[in-house]
């Protein structure tokens, strides 16, 4: 298995060409030996309940680029106990984001995102080397 969680933001940006995203999502493969990163399967719902109609088959080929980790009732029961946390300290956390740094946190892997401020908090590891988005190289 990977070493590397992918974020639904990175994906989405990937369904979308956005460069640095295909770019990061090389160099986290090449990084990792070859091997499929990961994906939550609160990744797959939050890219395909936002696609238009007509983009299936695009988002389908980015999505078969991922080995999808099923969420548990052990995983349920670790991001519940974040939300609960968080909102005792009057911090919002969403259940995606919960569900992900879990995942994450049980699988010992390093999360790939965009989206850093979200999942600083969680103590999960980060990946560090994502090219901005937008940039050719």
């Amino acid at each position: 298995m990977s070493t590397f969680l992918v974020d639904s933001d990175v994906v989405i940006w990937a369904v979308r060409r956005e460069h640095g995203a295909a770019q990061a999502l090389a160099t986290v493969i090449r990084e990792d030996g070859d091997l499929l990163p990961a994906i939550s399967a609160v990744t797959v719902f939050e890219v395909l309940q936002g696609m238009r109609p007509g983009s299936e088959r695009r988002h389908r080929q980015v999505l078969d680029q991922f080995e999808c980790l099923p969420v548990t009732g052990e995983l349920a029961a670790m991001a519940a106990a974040m939300v609960r946390e968080h909102r005792a300290q009057g911090r919002q956390l969403n259940m995606g984001d919960a569900l992900i740094a879990a995942t994450a946190a049980t699988g010992k892997l390093t999360l790939v995102t965009y989206n850093r401020r979200h999942f600083e908090p969680l103590g999960v590891p980060l990946y560090e080397h994502l090219p901005p988005l937008g940039v050719e190289g």
